[in-house]
């Protein structure tokens, strides 16, 4: 049965006047990470208000310049435009610790970005620049750390048919990405690109899920009504968007009742057995290596997301314990 229910409400231009996320089905909005959000809008069309827990009292109001960029979401961060209206700079609102910094050619592509690499929360010195390349399309095709001369990572795209001059094809899907792992992300690239990404897209051109090159599932994707995507790692099988003991108990059970759901076959094979138990562990033992997180099984690695004011989705930031 239907558990997770997601409504809008819309004024006439189009806005959200009201969003509610009901996760298991009671239709109270009220339980954990459940959502009750009522909005405001000025003539412009600019988010001026949310009042979360819809008690008629604004829990955020948000301000923007004369061209109409936010410059404080009122929750975490303020945010700083040039000229051209390029994000710059993004700050923490406590403190006013640089967050992110970004850089842009000429033609207003980014070209670099300096952010916390080294999770000391806020950035300085030691965090690592990192720098996009593009090719003619002005597709990104690499990405380069520091003053390394080797790739961190590069990208190869689909092309049309017909020798390239088909229109069957979405030319500008990523086909995979390879990416230096030997030093982790913030280390020296050693010119060797040891992990390959596959991208598999929908008919929408959406990325649904990566694949390794033994055909494993690394992660899931889904998407809202509104486009907003819903991240779901290898082992995530009750699709609440963490790997976990919870995915552990359910997967145990399909295995000893020889029951089939997809979303348990991580390596594909049309089964789902001790095999995909063990690529379980695998993740979930990855997803807590990378947020630093202890491995007692009582803990729970999630994924730490922000509220963004004017689009009303979230930007996943990493994993919290």
């Amino acid at each position: 049965s239907r558990t997770r229910r997601q409504t809008w409400e819309l004024n006439q231009t189009g806005n959200w006047k009201r969003d509610r996320v009901d996760l298991n089905g009671d239709a109270d909005y009220t339980d954990g990470d459940e959502l009750d959000d009522t909005r405001a809008h000025n003539a412009a069309n600019e988010l001026l208000s949310r009042d979360i827990d819809t008690n008629a009292s604004a829990d955020h109001t948000f301000d923007y310049d004369r061209v109409g960029n936010m410059t404080d979401d009122d929750e975490l961060y303020t945010y700083e435009w040039d000229a051209f209206y390029r994000l710059r700079k993004v700050r923490n609102r406590g403190d006013s610790s640089l967050i992110s910094e970004y850089w842009y050619n000429g033609l207003g592509y980014l070209v670099t970005r300096h952010q916390d690499t080294n999770r000391s929360g806020s950035v300085t010195g030691t965090d690592k620049k990192y720098h996009t390349v593009y090719d003619e399309r002005w597709r990104p095709v690499a990405t380069y750390r520091g003053t390394d001369s080797d790739a961190k990572e590069l990208f190869v795209y689909h092309n049309a048919g017909a020798s390239g001059r088909g229109g069957s094809d979405y030319i500008d899907s990523v086909v995979w990405r390879d990416r230096d792992d030997t030093n982790t992300w913030t280390g020296a690239a050693d010119g060797t690109l040891e992990e390959r990404i596959y991208y598999c897209q929908n008919w929408r051109a959406d990325v649904v899920a990566l694949i390794s090159p033994s055909g494993d599932i690394w992660e899931r994707a889904k998407y809202s009504a509104y486009g907003i995507p819903f991240g779901m790692p290898a082992g995530d099988v009750d699709s609440d968007g963490d790997c976990d003991s919870a995915d552990a108990t359910t997967l145990s059970g399909w295995v000893s009742t020889s029951h089939y759901d997809v979303r348990g076959d991580l390596n594909l094979d049309g089964l789902v057995n001790a095999a995909d138990v063990t690529l379980r562990a695998i993740s979930q033992a990855q997803l807590w290596a990378e947020a630093d997180c202890p491995t007692s099984a009582t803990t729970r690695a999630t994924p730490a997301t922000s509220s963004t004011g004017s689009g009303g989705g979230s930007i996943t930031f990493g994993i919290v314990c």
